[in-house]
């Protein structure tokens, strides 16, 4: 999924090689985007935000999911309930989770490469579960970092559609 800007400086979604425009904004701060191609019907949602937050149960601090990736699909493996976001929490999370995934399945859950927010609490747990695991940023929230760090320097407009023209 990626954003570009189309010949009349509008914004579309790409995603699964179709290009979606921004339809409206509907309840719980969730986007409906429509596809662009005149005949097709299909439309996506996107949920913005600490979705995982907000859909928490009571007395969690976070829903945390664990995904893999099989033919080129992202499936949820793990869903975790999280009372919190230290390192010990992550930690103790991802050595059930491979305690668990040997005891069940008769196999070691030892990711080659994992991708995560820049949560310094997330990297440091894994690094010290899977000490030679191959650890990469999240480009989704690399990009809502640097889009915080715009809007609190006040050079919002500069990057806002209108002031690119």
């Amino acid at each position: 999924m990626e954003f570009i800007t189309s010949e009349r400086s509008k914004t579309l979604l790409v995603f699964e090689g179709f290009k979606f425009s921004f339809q409206k904004l509907l309840k719980g701060d969730v986007e409906r985007w429509i596809c662009c191609t005149k005949s097709c019907k299909c439309s996506v949602k996107l949920i913005n935000g600490n979705g995982t937050f907000k859909s928490c149960p009571k007395f969690y601090f976070q829903v945390f999911t664990l995904l893999g990736l099989k033919n080129n699909v992202y499936i949820p493996l793990v869903f975790l309930l999280l009372p919190g976001k230290t390192k010990s929490i992550y930690k103790q999370a991802f050595q059930h989770v491979k305690s668990q995934c040997s005891s069940l399945v008769g196999k070691e859950f030892y990711p080659s490469e994992v991708f995560a927010d820049f949560e310094l609490a997330i990297h440091g747990a894994i690094q010290d579960v899977w000490s030679d695991v191959i650890r990469r940023g999240c480009r989704f929230h690399l990009g809502q970092s640097w889009w915080r760090k715009i809007q609190t320097s006040g050079c919002t407009f500069r990057f806002s559609m209108r002031g690119l023209r």
